[in-house]
């Protein structure tokens, strides 16, 4: 029941995306989500205020799971401007539905890597 917020990651000029290489152990899949920074930084205030994960306070520019085991690589082209890579292993965003149980101490390792580069 983690939300790993990565930035702020500024985007200077257009025609540039956003290169994300991640992957994750530990758990079956957890969500990797691109906000902009108005709503990132709104949620990661709301993630610190509260006991419990609740919604994010935007939609995200992008969204897609990383299931266990696979590696994934994509680029997000975005406009002028700053963002956030959000990790969410939470059932209150995203896709993925973790069970929330007191018992259960696994953890999600995320290894990341993100980069500014052209579009193309």
């Amino acid at each position: 029941n983690q939300r790993d917020f990565v930035g702020p990651i500024v985007v200077d000029g257009t025609g540039k995306a956003i290169h994300i290489s991640a992957s994750v152990d530990g758990v079956p899949a957890i969500d990797m989500l691109v906000l902009r920074k108005a709503e990132a930084e709104q949620s990661l205030q709301l993630y610190y205020e509260y006991p419990a994960s609740g919604p994010l306070a935007g939609l995200p520019m992008s969204q897609e799971v990383l299931p266990q085991g696979n590696q994934l690589k994509r680029a997000i082209v975005v406009p002028p401007g700053t963002y956030y890579v959000v990790f969410d292993n939470t059932p209150t965003a995203g896709q993925t539905n973790p069970q929330v149980n007191a018992m259960d101490d696994r953890a999600a390792v995320v290894q990341y890597l993100i980069q500014i580069g052209d579009a193309s």
